[in-house]
């Protein structure tokens, strides 16, 4: 009597099911054929025309696969339970998932009810060696994919480091320019006819005396530029409120190329290096050309982190000149500033023991201007006296252990564990089952130990960028011509926005109504031990 055979074809996504190397039709021709040679009588064809099955659950892959209208793992399971076919044909491990654990299911389970599986590349899979074929096909399956998912990284890492998009948007800041002979992206260069209206912008969000221009809020800025300058979008009226401000936000306006980016995470690090980026976000720093260069793109930089430090809805054209500078050396808030008209001066204190959740501060007493003002200039004075480099007074105690050489060998961990993973894999093929279990918790606790290196790797080459960008060290050389005379006479908006450009990402750490030093304070609010005076 001929054996029952259920042919499986499958594909991963919609393209390739039209490729002509893989097939739907191709698959199953072949298949066909392997039939016809063995004389097998054909029972099913099961098709997956474009469906991952990067899967841990069979039936969950099932289940999300049947919403697209999709039997084919369903009509498996099927016909396990009836065990009415004798033989399993496949072009090769691959088709039937892109993991580990749903290929050594599909295996076990065909085995288990006494069928063979027959693999055009592979040849035929029964009880002698059905176990190799699980640890070195699943191996290979799910490495197929980690392999295109990583050979995918390294293409669009290589577009970043070229300095061209990693999606379909360019900023309008910038236009790509494309090869004349081939069509494709060669560069990414500034909108040279749009540079005026940056340039512009900047004097709308920073302010400009001689324009008679106050630093404008962003939800009037739009108005500001269609009002003084005429920028307007295609129908002739003002941009829609904050549209400049998405721009202003975007890492390619300061010539810079990141993956993974979402506006929810815009902060400094979109801006210089060195402050913390966001977990899962890549970055490529100076890339490309800023839109804005020089003193513009400084004045931007800073008052784009000024106007991130300010509290409440203060317009920024009334900020006092430490707002958003002050925080808390104990729980790392921002201070809350009040005009106190009795007394004729302004305060900060720290208010978070009012908040639900921050009650265990103990911080509460006042610090006034006056008190902050002669912090600031004595320290100044002394920096202004030392004639050094602002990295050397800014720059913290050097930490225990250098970045550099953590990196390295974390790298070389998880090449040795790579390593260790696949020698476990065969091993476990070839070993009597009283030691596969063992065999099965070893893996187990490698793949958890490779997902704490991968963590730590992630977490150590986020950390990597300058404490002191050079932008922060321009502005220094051109605050030395200032003078502290000069400087205190300027208006309070113009004198924060100053003191941003100088510190950067440090602030006054305050205690018990006196300032203590300078930090850098955390995005969130937990302890942070990174003080020093």
């Amino acid at each position: 009597m001929a054996l029952r055979a259920i042919l499986w074809v499958a594909v991963s996504t919609k393209t390739q099911a039209t490729d002509e190397r893989e097939s739907l039709p191709a698959q199953e021709r072949d298949l066909r054929a392997l039939a016809e040679k063995h004389g097998w009588r054909i029972s099913d064809v099961l098709i997956v025309p474009g469906h991952s099955r990067r899967y841990i659950d069979i039936h969950e892959c099932a289940r999300d696969m049947a919403t697209e209208g999709i039997q084919a793992f369903n009509r498996l399971l099927a016909h396990w339970d009836a065990q009415d076919f004798d033989i399993l044909a496949v072009r090769d491990s691959s088709r039937f998932g892109r993991t580990q654990s749903l290929h050594a299911y599909v295996v076990e389970r065909t085995i288990a009810i006494g069928a063979k599986i027959h693999s055009l590349i592979d040849g035929e899979i029964n009880e002698s060696n059905f176990r190799m074929f699980i640890a070195m096909g699943g191996y290979a399956s799910a490495g197929e994919i980690d392999k295109l998912q990583k050979q995918r990284e390294v293409g669009y890492n290589a577009r970043a480091a070229r300095g061209l998009p990693v999606n379909s948007v360019v900023v309008q800041s910038h236009k790509l320019i494309r090869d004349e002979r081939s069509g494709k992206a060669a560069k990414v260069v500034v909108n040279e006819a749009r540079r005026q209206e940056w340039l512009d912008l900047v004097e709308v969000v920073c302010g400009n005396k001689e324009l008679n221009l106050q630093p404008t809020p962003w939800r009037l800025v739009e108005l500001v530029m269609f009002e003084r300058f005429g920028y307007a979008n295609p129908l002739g009226e003002p941009h829609s409120v904050k549209h400049y401000y998405r721009i202003l936000s975007t890492p390619s306006f300061y010539g810079h190329v990141a993956r993974y980016f979402k506006m929810s995470k815009r902060g400094a690090w979109v801006r210089e290096p060195g402050h913390e980026v966001p977990p899962g976000v890549l970055i490529q720093y100076g890339i490309n050309l800023p839109a804005v260069t020089g003193t513009a793109l400084e004045r931007l930089e800073a008052e784009m982190t000024r106007r991130e430090g300010i509290r409440g809805k203060m317009k920024p054209a009334s900020t006092h000149k430490f707002s958003g500078l002050l925080i808390c050396h104990s729980c790392k808030y921002t201070l809350s500033g009040a005009h106190e008209p009795e007394k004729q001066y302004y305060a900060w204190r720290c208010s978070t023991k009012y908040m639900r959740l921050l009650r265990d501060c103990t911080e509460n007493k006042m610090i006034n201007q006056k008190r902050v003002q002669a912090w600031l200039d004595e320290r100044l004075q002394q920096w202004l006296g030392s004639g050094a480099a602002l990295d050397t007074l800014l720059q913290p105690a050097p930490e225990a252990q250098d970045a550099a050489q953590r990196l390295e060998k974390t790298r070389k961990d998880m090449t040795a564990l790579e390593r260790q993973i696949q020698n476990m894999i065969v091993k476990q093929a070839t070993a009597d089952d009283s030691l596969r279990d063992s065999y099965d918790r070893a893996l187990a606790e490698a793949g958890k130990r490779m997902e704490r290196l991968k963590s730590v790797l992630k977490g150590l080459e986020q950390k990597r960028g300058a404490d002191v960008s050079l932008a922060q060290q321009h502005s220094w050389d051109e605050f030395k011509q200032i003078g502290m005379e000069r400087f205190w006479k300027l208006p309070d908006v113009e004198i924060n926005q100053w003191l941003f450009r100088l510190l950067g990402k440090w602030r006054l750490a305050v205690s018990n109504g006196q300032i203590v030093g300078l930090e850098t304070p955390p995005k969130s609010t937990k302890r942070y031990d990174g003080f020093w005076t």
